[in-house]
C-alpha cells in the first residue's frame, strides 16, 4: 500500500520515527511501518485518525470536520490512549506489545512491535490451515484473550473489563518463530455494565455477533471475543466465511454447524466447542474464555456429573434482602452472587431470583443489569428447581417445558394475597420460558395486581444539575432519570454519580428520611502541577517521557498522573517503566546496566564464502617431507561455508572477558599457565602466569588472541551465538585445508617453494634471529616479514585466492576434530571427526615460530582441549 491521502508522507518524522511505509488503514485510523532511528529497529505505528470524525489539512495536523463532533473526536481519543496505557503494561506472547503512545499534530499515536510473519487471512487463502496449525491456534488465542479480559479497563472501576472486539483473520498476526498475535485493538472499548455512553459499533460482517451491532456496550463482554475468534476457526476449518450474525438471528440454515461438515482430521472437541462459540444468542455462549478453552482441553471421556445445589438457604436470604418489594440492579448482584455461592450457575441463579420474586408479587427492574461471568467449571450442569414448599423438581428443562403447556391454559394471576407459594410455580416457570427464549428485554417490569406495601417508608428526593447536559445515576440506575426528576426512595442511603460530559464526575452519597432537593454545580477543580525529577546513572543519560510531547527537563510541572519513562545511554542496557506522579513521590531513580557489548559485527562483517568442491587431503605415500599423521592422501567433498578471513582478535576475546568474568583455562587455580618462549629462547614451556592479556611478548587489540584453550574457544562461541543472527562455530579439519590450499595442489598455497612466504606469513623468519642468534629452537625461512618473536597483526600479509589471510602462519587455530593419528577411516564430506581421542583437538595452520616443514597446509598437530599455546588462537567458521 504505497499512498493514501489521509496519510502522512512517507520519509516524514514523528519525533525519533521515519515513516517507510503505509501497512494498513482502517476506520478508526492508519497503520505505518517505521523505523526508531535511535535504536535503527523497524515498528508498527497506528496512527488515531477516525474518517467519519476528522481529516488531515494542508500542515498535516489532524482537525475535526465540525465542532459538533469535537466531543466525540476527543473522546474517542482519549480511548484510544487508555487503550494504549494498557496495553502498553500488558506482556504475553500472544498480544502484540506496545512500546509507548505519544500525541502530535492534534491526535494520538501507539508505538508496537512489527510483526512480520503474515496474517491468518493469507493461510486461509493459501489453503494452509492444519489441525496443528488450528490446535496451535485456538491454544495460544485463547490464551491471549484470557489475558485481555482480566484486564480492567479503568483503574477506578474493576468491574470494567478489555475486551479486543475486532477479531477477524486479519487481525492475527504470525511472528517468524509461529507464534500466532491479536493485533489492531482500535476497536477494543470498555465494557462496563452501568455506563451509559457508547460510540456506534464497529463490526466486520460475519465474525462480530449481534450485539456487537447495537450502541450498548454493556451487552458485551467476553462472549463477545468468543463468537468472534470461533467465527474466525469456523472459517480456518469450513473455507466460507460465516453469515452476518444479524442474518442468522432470523434465518440460521444457511450456517451449517461444523458438526455436520466432514471435519474428522481436526479435534472434534475443538469442533464442538467451535460450534458452542458461534451461537446467536450471547447468553447461549460460554461466558469466559477459559471455561469455552475447557471444553476442548478436557478429557472426551470426562462424563459431567449432574449436582443439585440446596436452595433453601438462598429462599431465605432473598426474602430477608428484599424488604420493599423491589430488585434493582444493586439487590440483583448481592442476589446472585449469593446463588452462586450455593451451587447455582449465573444464568441458573439470574431466572431463579426472578421467578421467586415474581411468585412474591415484588417488582423488578433488569434495565442496567448485565449478569455475572460465573465461576470456572469444565462442564455444564444440569440445574434442579426447588419450588417453594421445599419439595425438588425436575431439571430445568424438562420443567420449562412443562410450564410452556400449562402456560396456555392458566389465567391471569390471581389478587388473592393468601395464595400458596406453591401455586406460583406454573408462573415462575413460564417467566422463565420467556426470558431464555429473549422475548423479554429491556428493562422487565411485572406487578402482580394486588401491591405489596412497602415495609419501610419512602421519600422524594430531586436531583437537579447545572449544566444541565450531564447524566444522572442513583443506586446505579439511569434509565428515567433526567434534570429535575423526582424519585420516590425507600428511607437510607443512596449513591448518586454526575457524568458531565468533558470535565468529570461527581460520586455523592445522600441519606434520605425527608423529601429532599439536592443540587449540583460542576467547578473545576483546581489543577494541582507536580515536579518531575529524574536521577539517571550515568549522570548523562538520556531521559525521555514518552507519553507527552514535551521534552523532558528536571523538575518539569506536570499534573498527577501515570507517565511513561525511559532513561538510556551509549554503552548501557535502556531501561522503561512507569511511574505513578503523586505529591510526595516526584523523585524516581533509573540506574542503567552495561550493554553487554558482543562483536557480533566486526565477525560477521569478517566472514568470507568458501564455494562448495572437492580436494586431495593429506599428503601422498611418496612424499617425504610429510609426517606419518598426514596420511593417507583422500578425497574429500566439502560443501560451500563461510569463514574468517582472520584470526580472533584481542579486542574482540577481551570483549567476552570483560562481559562475563570467565576465566581461561591458563588462569584457573592448579592451571600451569601458558606454553610460552623462555627467556633465554632456549625453547617453549609452560610458564605459570602467562595468559592471553600476557603472552610474553607485545600485542595490540589488533593482533590475534592467543593462550587460548579450545575449552575458551567453545565459551567464546557460545557467548557470541547468544546475540548473533547465524551460528558461529570452529571448522572443520576438512574446511581448513580446503580453505587454506584455495584450489592450490602444492605445499603452500602460492607455490612449491618456501622462498616467497614472508609475503605470505608471520613466520620463524630471519627477523627472529635478530633477537636470537643461537637458532637453537628453530630453522628459519631464509626471509624477512618483519616481525620478530611473536605475533603480527591480523591481515598484515597477503591473502591467499579465497580470500584468507595468516592461513600458513602467525597462530595455529583449532579445529574441531577430536585427535586421530592418520586419516585411515577419516569422513569424505568435509564434516568434523568427531570420534577418536576427543580429549584432544586439532590444530591446523603454522605460527610465527614454525619452520618451512612445520608451515605447510597439511601440517597438523594436537593438544589437549585444555591446553594454552602462545602461538595457539581460532578462526570462526559458520554455514552459509
Amino acid at each position: 500500500m504505497e499512498f493514501n491521502h489521509q496519510a502522512l508522507a512517507m520519509g516524514s518524522t514523528l519525533g525519533e520515527y521515519r515513516l517507510d511505509k503505509i501497512l494498513g488503514v482502517g476506520g478508526f485510523g492508519i497503520t505505518y511501518l517505521a523505523t526508531d532511528t535511535f535504536l535503527d529497529k523497524q515498528v508498527a505505528i497506528k496512527e488515531y485518525l477516525p474518517g467519519e470524525w476528522a481529516v488531515r489539512d494542508e500542515s498535516s495536523n489532524i482537525i475535526v470536520k465540525t465542532a459538533s463532533l469535537e466531543k466525540d473526536f476527543s473522546w474517542g481519543k482519549q480511548t484510544f490512549i487508555e487503550e494504549a496505557k494498557i496495553l502498553g503494561k500488558m506482556k504475553h506472547p500472544n498480544i502484540v506489545e506496545v512500546f509507548r503512545y505519544f500525541e502530535a499534530l492534534g491526535t494520538a499515536y501507539i508505538v508496537m512491535e512489527l510483526i512480520e510473519g503474515g496474517s491468518l487471512l493469507d493461510k486461509i487463502e493459501n489453503n494452509a490451515i492444519t489441525p496443528a496449525l488450528l490446535q496451535k491456534l485456538a491454544d495460544d488465542i485463547a490464551d491471549g484473550l484470557s489475558y485481555v479480559h482480566s484486564q480492567t479497563f479503568s483503574s477506578d472501576d474493576p468491574s470494567s473489563i478489555l475486551i479486543h472486539r475486532d477479531i477477524s483473520p486479519d487481525n492475527i498476526l504470525f511472528r517468524k518463530d509461529g507464534t500466532p498475535v491479536l493485533i489492531d485493538f482500535g476497536a477494543a472499548r470498555q465494557v462496563v455494565g452501568l455506563k451509559s455512553k457508547a460510540v456506534s459499533a464497529i463490526v466486520k460482517d460475519g465474525y462480530a455477533p449481534v450485539e456487537q451491532y447495537g450502541r450498548a456496550s454493556k451487552h458485551m463482554g467476553p462472549w463477545t471475543d468468543i463468537y468472534a475468534f470461533a467465527a474466525v476457526m469456523y472459517e480456518c476449518v469450513s473455507g466460507i466465511r460465516p453469515h452476518t450474525a444479524t442474518d442468522r438471528l432470523l434465518d440460521d440454515s444457511q450456517t451449517k454447524q461444523l458438526k455436520d461438515i466432514d471435519t474428522q482430521q481436526f479435534n472434534q472437541a475443538l469442533i464442538r466447542a467451535i460450534d458452542a462459540g458461534m451461537k446467536v444468542r450471547p447468553d447461549e455462549r460460554p461466558r469466559t474464555v477459559s471455561d469455552w478453552q475447557s471444553t476442548w482441553q478436557v478429557s472426551e471421556s470426562a462424563e459431567p456429573q449432574p449436582t443439585i445445589p440446596e436452595l433453601s438457604e438462598l429462599d431465605t436470604f432473598i426474602e430477608d434482602c428484599v424488604s420493599d418489594g423491589k430488585i434493582g440492579q444493586l439487590e440483583m448482584q448481592a442476589l446472585v452472587k449469593t446463588a452462586l455461592s450455593r451451587g447455582l450457575m449465573a444464568r441458573d441463579a439470574h431466572q431463579y431470583i426472578v421467578t421467586f420474586a415474581m411468585s412474591r408479587g415484588w417488582m423488578v427492574n433488569l434495565e442496567d443489569y448485565t449478569p455475572p461471568i460465573p465461576p470456572k467449571r469444565t462442564v455444564k450442569k444440569p440445574v434442579t428447581v426447588k419450588d417453594l414448599s421445599g419439595e425438588k423438581k425436575r431439571s430445568q428443562s424438562s420443567a420449562s417445558s412443562s410450564a410452556s403447556n400449562s402456560a396456555s391454559t392458566s389465567s391471569a394471576p390471581s389478587s388473592d394475597t393468601s395464595e400458596p407459594a406453591s401455586s406460583n410455580v406454573m408462573l415462575k416457570a413460564f417467566f422463565v420460558l420467556l426470558l431464555a427464549s429473549g422475548m423479554l428485554g429491556g428493562a422487565i417490569y411485572y406487578q402482580k395486581t394486588l401491591p405489596v406495601e412497602p415495609t419501610v417508608p419512602h421519600y422524594n428526593l430531586t436531583v437537579n444539575v447545572l449544566p444541565e447536559s450531564a447524566s444522572i445515576k442513583v443506586n446505579g440506575y439511569n434509565g428515567l432519570i433526567g434534570f429535575g426528576s423526582v424519585l420516590s426512595l425507600p428511607e437510607g442511603g443512596h449513591d448518586i454519580v454526575i457524568d458531565f460530559p468533558g470535565l468529570g464526575t461527581i460520586y455523592k452519597n445522600i441519606e434520605l428520611n425527608q423529601d429532599r432537593v439536592v443540587t449540583f454545580n460542576w467547578e473545576a477543580p483546581v489543577v494541582e502541577l507536580l515536579s518531575l525529577t529524574v536521577n539517571a546513572d550515568p549522570s548523562d543519560a538520556r531521559v525521555r517521557v514518552m507519553n507527552i510531547v514535551e521534552t523532558y527537563s528536571r523538575g518539569m510541572a506536570l499534573t498527577e498522573g501515570e507517565y511513561q519513562i525511559e532513561v538510556s545511554a551509549p554503552g548501557y542496557v535502556p531501561q522503561t517503566r512507569w511511574v505513578t506522579l503523586a505529591p510526595g513521590s516526584e523523585v524516581f531513580n533509573f540506574s542503567l546496566e552495561r550493554r553487554v557489548s558482543r562483536p557480533t559485527d566486526s565477525l560477521f562483517s569478517s566472514l568470507v564464502t568458501i564455494p562448495a568442491g572437492q580436494f586431495y587431503m593429506g599428503c601422498s605415500d611418496g612424499d617425504d617431507t610429510c609426517y606419518d599423521d598426514e596420511k593417507p592422501q583422500h578425497l574429500v567433498n566439502v560443501t560451500s561455508f563461510r569463514m574468517m578471513e582472520r584470526e580472533v582478535t584481542r579486542r574482540e576475546f577481551r570483549g567476552f572477558i570483560e562481559a562475563t568474568g570467565y576465566v581461561t583455562s591458563a588462569q584457573q587455580d592448579g592451571s600451569q599457565g601458558c606454553y610460552v618462549m623462555l627467556p633465554d629462547y632456549s625453547g617453549f614451556d609452560y610458564v605459570e602466569g602467562r595468559y592471553w592479556g600476557s603472552p610474553g611478548f607485545s600485542q595490540t587489540d589488533d593482533h590475534p588472541a592467543t593462550c587460548i584453550s579450545e575449552d575458551d574457544a567453545q565459551a567464546y562461541l557460545t557467548w557470541i551465538n547468544e546475540d548473533s543472527s547465524i551460528t558461529f562455530r570452529l571448522p572443520s579439519e576438512a574446511e581448513w585445508e580446503y580453505a587454506a590450499r584455495a584450489g592450490s595442489s602444492t605445499p603452500y598455497a602460492y607455490g612449491e617453494l618456501a622462498g616467497g612466504m614472508c609475503r605470505y606469513d608471520n613466520v620463524a623468519d630471519l627477523t627472529d634471529f635478530e633477537e636470537d642468534a643461537t637458532r637453537s629452537w628453530s630453522t628459519p625461512f631464509e626471509c624477512s616479514d618483519g616481525y620478530g618473536l611473536g605475533t603480527a597483526p591480523v591481515k598484515s600479509f597477503q591473502a591467499n585466492a579465497f580470500g584468507l589471510y595468516d592461513m600458513h602462519g602467525n597462530v595455529g587455530e583449532w579445529t574441531y576434530d577430536c585427535l586421530n593419528e592418520s586419516y585411515v577411516d577419516a569422513p569424505t564430506d568435509g564434516s568434523a571427526w568427531i570420534s577418536g581421542n576427543c580429549s584432544s583437538s586439532i590444530i591446523r595452520g603454522g605460527n610465527w615460530s614454525n619452520n618451512p616443514r612445520n608451515s605447510r597446509v597439511t601440517y597438523r598437530f594436537w593438544m589437549s582441549t585444555s591446553d594454552s599455546y602462545s602461538e595457539i588462537g581460532m578462526r570462526l567458521a559458520a554455514d552459509l
